[in-house]
Order: C-alpha cells, then sequence, then structure tokens
C-alpha cells in the first residue's frame, strides 16, 4: 500500500529563500518546482505495490514459496528504482537552480514511503522464505528401516538342585496337609467316643442301683448269720467297688 501512495505523492520539491517556487519561476519552469510520484515513475508502482499485496497474501495465507521469492523480488525491484532513479532526483534543482542561485531540492513524502515500502517488502519475503521450511519430496528422503524387536530370550531352565528343593517343598507341603487331616480325623473319633460313653452311662448306672435293690431285698427276706453275711457283704463290696473302677476306666 505504501508503493501505490508513493504514486500519489511528491517525490521532490524546490524551495528558494525568498518566495516559493511557483511565485518566482515562470510558467516554463513551474513544473519543475514541484514532481509527484506518478510523473516519475508513470503508475509503475501502482502496478508493483498491488502486485506486492497479492504476493504478500499468496506467502502468508497459502503459504506459497513462489509467492514469497515473487515478493522478495518486488521488494528489490521498488528499492533500485528508489535508490537509482529517484535519490538523485532529490538533489537536482534543473533549470529552477539556474534561474535561481538560492534554489534547494528537498525530499518529499513519495519518497519516503517508497522506500519504506520496499524494504518491508524485501523484510516480509525474507521472512517468509525463512519461517516456512522447504518441502522434501517424498523420493528424497531416505529409507526409513523399522526397527527390528529382537526375540525374546528362552527362560534359562531350572538347576536340578532347584527342582529337588521344590519337590521336597511340594512334599513337606503335602505331608503337612496329611498329618492336619489325620489330627483332624482323630479328633472326631475321641469326640464320637465321648458322646458314646455318655449314652452308655444312664443304663450303668441304672443297673447298679437295680442290683443294689436287688441285695437288699434278699437280705432282709433270708436273714443269715452274722458271720456268713459278712463275708457276703464283703463280696458285694468288691463287686460294687469293681464296678466303680469300671466305670471310672470308662470315664
Amino acid at each position: 500500500m505504501l508503493l501505490i501512495l508513493t504514486e500519489v505523492s511528491h517525490i521532490r520539491y524546490i524551495t528558494t529563500l525568498t518566495a516559493s517556487c511557483d511565485d518566482l519561476a515562470g510558467p516554463r519552469l513551474r513544473d519543475s518546482c514541484l514532481i509527484v510520484g506518478h510523473e516519475s515513475h508513470h503508475w509503475g508502482f501502482a502496478i508493483l505495490g498491488l502486485f506486492v499485496v497479492l504476493m504478500t497474501f499468496g506467502a502468508a495465507v497459502g503459504k506459497s514459496r513462489p509467492a514469497s521469492y515473487a515478493l522478495l523480488a518486488a521488494g528489490l525491484i521498488a528499492l533500485a528504482i528508489t535508490l537509482l532513479k529517484d535519490l538523485p532526483d532529490t538533489t537536482r534543482t534543473g533549470q529552477v537552480g539556474v534561474a535561481f542561485a538560492d534554489a534547494t531540492a528537498h525530499k518529499g513524502t513519495g519518497f519516503w514511503l517508497e522506500l519504506i515500502g520496499s524494504v518491508l517488502a524485501i523484510a516480509a519475503g525474507a521472512f517468509a522464505l525463512v519461517r516456512r521450511p522447504q518441502i522434501v519430496r517424498a523420493a528424497d528422503l531416505p529409507a526409513v528401516v523399522e526397527p527390528v524387536e529382537p526375540e525374546p530370550e528362552p527362560e534359562p531352565e531350572p538347576p536340578e538342585e532347584a527342582l529337588a528343593e521344590k519337590e521336597g517343598d511340594e512334599a513337606a507341603a503335602a505331608a503337612a496337609e496329611r498329618s492336619e487331616a489325620e489330627r483332624e480325623r482323630q479328633r472326631e473319633e475321641r469326640v464320637r467316643a465321648r458322646e458314646k460313653r455318655r449314652r452308655e452311662r444312664p443304663p450303668r448306672e441304672r443297673e447298679r442301683k437295680r442290683r443294689a435293690e436287688a441285695e437288699k431285698a434278699e437280705e432282709e427276706a433270708e436273714p443269715e448269720p452274722e458271720a456268713a453275711s459278712k463275708p457276703a457283704k464283703e463280696v458285694d463290696t468288691e463287686e460294687t467297688e469293681a464296678l466303680s473302677l469300671e466305670d471310672d476306666e470308662t470315664y
């Protein structure tokens, strides 16, 4: 846009000490007092400015490398015109300087616009080229070798000592299980025997009471001499003690 504005801006203007150039110069020299951009470039910078705008859009939005190169080239062309053609003209007074010794040429706004615009175009093109990486074709890429996963190593066989130790541990565990089962079985047998003795205990007591009652009835029915009864009592006492011992052993 700066390059386009250059065409309607002043590239050079001439001043004198006493009056303006337009007032002192005649009609023939009046056009030399002020030079506008399109008078110097013939609207070339307007076309170049439109080209720079299009290439900037292609390089920034389209990520196009050719557009970046074109933008850089357009900036270089604009800078060359500014420095090689317009810069020398800004110091020339021409025919006005011949007529007026105190005439001085000055750089106008248009000169600075085209200088800044060309430098910005060069910077934008260079930045687009540096920022965007170069596209590499697939054929130019080196072949990618997929890494081969190593095969898993077979587990080493356990030594004989480890096998023997393992078998010993298994045998010990099995023996412990068997001994535990045997202890449980013996415990159950003792419980059953205790229950059986507990069930058999009442009949034995009733039998003992019945015998005692029978003996008492016999003694009352048939009185015997004291001498004879004493051994009998001793026999009965021995039988009673024997039964008591049997009961105690059973318990």
